[in-house]
């Protein structure tokens, strides 16, 4: 087990609050042309997020603005297909209402069409008038219509304080041992096996699933990643059956969460569904100083969809 001499989660904080002094990081466009699905985002410089993005300083009531970009390279191939994205934000662990620059509408999501060699860039402003002082994780999940996870992106909001506020750990599930067989995945009982698809129509508007989530990152492999489980239907943010809206886990690189839940009250109206799960870095610092990744760092990961008509 590779060990981090120096690197412990108690020294990401940094006290007192004061704003870095950071080079400006100059703003990053996304090239169409490149190969690829890309994603891009660029904060103000009031911000003082530095080169890295992982870190966002708030002073006062001022509010979190996100330039966006989502771009397809000129490929063929399903990879490269025309597809519209989807842009929700959470913050720790409860999507939150934007406003896109354009419109004076609120909206919980967004949606932007992609085609190959284009690039959608838009503008989003989070009001952090309710924000409590300290540090706060913010997410930004992107998904197409069938569920499938789009480039995301997960950072560190500090308003006038640098302390998380305490999570408390999901009532049920359990941590195991890592699996070698699986990565995080959602699987329909009796069967083991990760599913990843279209599904029969939940009977009743009950379904019965099995979630399991692992880190991914290899970095410091002893310090505890925190995340937060997170379900969405339809692009809506729901509970995740008995362990509720935003449960919260920690775990080591070694270790793995499983938990058997029961989805209800889902849709059964002959219209298409999608169910898509996630899991994001909560109540942990993305940066550690001097602008490096922390140790405990994860980009959000997709735990598995599923779509039913």
């Amino acid at each position: 087990m590779r060990t981090c001499p120096g690197h412990s989660l108690a020294r990401y904080a940094l006290r007192p609050y004061r704003e870095p002094d950071v080079p400006r990081a100059p703003f990053v466009a996304v090239d169409p042309e490149r190969d690829g699905v890309h994603f891009q985002i660029n904060f103000p410089l009031a911000a003082r997020a530095g080169r890295e993005r992982l870190t966002y300083w708030l002073t006062g009531d001022e509010p979190i603005e996100l330039d966006v970009q989502l771009g397809l390279g000129r490929r063929t191939g399903a990879l490269y297909e025309a597809r519209s994205v989807r842009s929700s934000v959470l913050i720790d662990g409860v999507q939150v209402m934007f406003r896109e620059r354009g419109s004076d509408r609120p909206m919980l999501s967004t949606d932007h069409p992609l085609a190959p060699g284009e690039v959608s860039r838009f503008r989003l402003t989070i009001s952090a008038q309710r924000l409590a002082h300290g540090a706060h994780s913010i997410t930004l999940v992107h998904v197409t219509p069938t569920g499938e996870r789009f480039p995301s992106w997960s950072f560190t909001a500090l308003k006038d304080g640098t302390e998380f506020s305490a999570r408390e750990p999901a009532a049920g599930g359990e941590v195991r041992p890592r699996s070698l067989a699986w990565a995080s995945g959602l699987s329909l009982p009796p069967a083991p096996q990760p599913v990843d698809g279209r599904i029969a129509a939940p009977a009743g508007g009950r379904l019965a699933v099995r979630i399991a989530v692992q880190p991914s990152s290899f970095a410091c492999l002893e310090v505890p990643r925190g995340f937060v489980l997170l379900a969405f239907l339809d692009g809506a943010q729901v509970p995740l059956g008995s362990l509720g809206r935003a449960p919260h886990v920690e775990l080591a690189y070694a270790q793995r969460f499983e938990a058997g839940v029961e989805l209800v009250g889902l849709p059964v109206d002959g219209k298409e569904h999608v169910l898509a799960l996630f899991a994001a870095a909560d109540g942990v610092y993305m940066e550690a100083p001097a602008d490096r990744i922390s140790a405990a760092a994860e980009l959000p990961q997709q735990i598995g969809r599923l779509r039913w008509r």
